[in-house]
């Protein structure tokens, strides 16, 4: 959700002419693609290419030719920063394959100038930690789960204006709110789940 609000916000837009009149498109200088559930740099490289709107002209290439034509396409584009999702993925890997993708972060980094940034459970910051040397190159930022207190009251309180239920729903009452802390362990995508299987039972 952070990641897509801040693509959004932060989305830019040129003008251009097609037939019959000006129109705006959108700049690609941010591009988010997310990690392939098993670490394979390939299918990472055509994701970057896919969102690049350049996907099926490299299905078939190697990885070496492919990544070549990455960094190429990269270098003649107008993109600043890439966003990269499900980092922990990495760890589905190998050893030696973590090794060589982390290598590819870096390089790409040095290379491209471009920044990055990653997304993922606490198990991307110790897949980062393996490599002292990017480590020092990125800022971990932990989200903090909910808690007991006026912002979880608020929280709740738009998700009530959201229920398609008939009658108002107490979510602020204490009991619930411990009810729910308990059961969601204060994440908020479980907090979101539980109250949808609850207005779904209601309703």
């Amino acid at each position: 959700m952070i990641k897509e609000k801040f693509c959004k916000l932060h989305a830019d837009f040129e003008p251009y002419r097609n037939q019959r009149e000006w129109c705006l498109r959108k700049k690609q200088s941010i591009i988010s693609v997310q990690m392939p559930t098993s670490l394979d740099i390939k299918a990472f490289l055509l994701a970057i290419a896919e969102v690049m709107h350049k996907g099926p002209y490299y299905v078939h290439s190697s990885r070496a030719f492919l990544r070549v034509e990455i960094y190429r396409l990269l270098r003649g584009s107008e993109v600043k920063m890439i966003i990269i999702d499900e980092l922990h993925n990495i760890l589905a890997g190998s050893s030696r394959q973590q090794l060589e993708f982390l290598n590819l972060l870096r390089h790409m980094g040095n290379e491209l100038q471009v920044l990055l940034i990653c997304f993922g459970t606490k198990d991307a910051y110790f897949a980062i930690k393996c490599d002292p040397q990017l480590e020092n190159r990125f800022e971990s930022l932990i989200l903090p789960l909910w808690e007991e207190g006026g912002d979880l009251g608020s929280l709740l309180e738009s998700f009530v204006a959201l229920l398609p239920l008939e009658k108002y729903s107490k979510l602020a009452d204490p009991k619930i709110i411990k009810f729910l802390l308990r059961k969601s362990e204060g994440s908020i995508e479980e907090i979101a789940a539980i109250l949808k299987m609850a207005a779904t039972c209601a309703i």
